[in-house]
């Protein structure tokens, strides 16, 4: 591994811990009748990011299936190029190497499985109800609360995925001196209470039992029935921030969510369109 890569293992005892997060996995098992297969799981005290992390680790050996687990995260990464704010104590940061026998021009529907795999930890462990934003944001009580970034690498030859990264961030307490001034407005935290290790845990086992319990059918999409009814958007206008020529007016009304997970939109001239990505704001209109 490159020596210059920035995280440290896990040391201290207010970490995720590994072992722990095994127990609720096979109690999950058992309460469920299901035992996906679950890769092996390393938990460091600090990286930059989980997901340059993972891609690390799949240059020493691009077989193995992974998942990395960190207290915290000093470049944590969001979509287009965006920071993850991922103090320490409060967050869950979780990265998932993977090796799916999956078309890349299909990799929105890791994303959707990803949303509904925390959407339903989220309420497993907490009891707190969670809705997803198209296509990679959670959100609770009217807040961003974990966002998911995807990142891979294709094969020219059969646009099959050599390897494909999906990071979470779920900020499950309130930071102590709250989120910084550039995202108070918009983000929010599952739990309002005191830190709680164990309820870290719980939810780090909950979201990989979950996300396994999807991605080893991952040929059965039935997971886009919930992903769809889970959404915040559909009813309501959207200012779309990267719209096609399909109408002058970028703000559109959103009707659906397809079978490919595409937003679809209606603009005030009667025309329909399908997003497969982008970013979208909800607008008074």
């Amino acid at each position: 591994m490159n020596t210059n890569t920035e995280y440290r293992t896990a040391e201290r005892t207010d970490l995720p811990d590994a072992g722990k997060i095994k127990e609720y996995i096979e109690k999950f098992c058992g309460e469920n009748n299901n035992r996906p297969d679950i890769p092996e799981i390393r938990v460091f005290e600090e990286t930059g990011s989980t997901n340059d992390l993972a891609k690390e680790f799949y240059k020493e050996d691009n077989g193995k299936e992974l998942i990395i687990i960190a207290g915290s995260q000093t470049k944590g990464k969001g979509r287009r190029g965006r920071k993850f704010y991922s103090p320490d104590k409060t967050g869950l940061y979780i990265s998932f190497l993977l090796h799916p026998e999956l078309d890349h021009t299909k990799s929105i529907l890791l994303t959707c499985m990803m949303a509904v795999a925390a959407c339903r930890a989220i309420e497993q462990v907490t009891k707190v109800c969670a809705g997803i934003k198209w296509v990679n944001d959670i959100f609770c009580n009217e807040k961003k609360v974990a966002g998911i970034l995807a990142e891979g690498s294709a094969s020219f030859e059969d646009g099959k995925f050599s390897y494909i990264v999906i990071g979470t961030g779920i900020n499950l307490f309130m930071p102590d001196a709250g989120f910084p001034d550039e995202i108070r407005d918009t983000a929010g935290s599952v739990l309002n209470t005191d830190f709680n290790n164990d309820t870290r845990n719980e939810l780090y086992a909950a979201l990989i039992y979950r996300f396994f319990e999807l991605y080893r059918n991952i040929k059965d999409l039935s997971f886009k029935d919930e992903y769809k009814k889970r959404s915040v958007l559909i009813g309501n206008y959207v200012k779309i921030n990267n719209y096609s020529a399909a109408n002058e007016n970028n703000c559109a009304k959103v009707i659906d969510i397809d079978d490919e997970c595409r937003l679809i939109v209606r603009y005030d001239n009667g025309k329909t369109e399908a997003l497969s990505s982008g970013e979208v704001s909800v607008v008074k209109y």
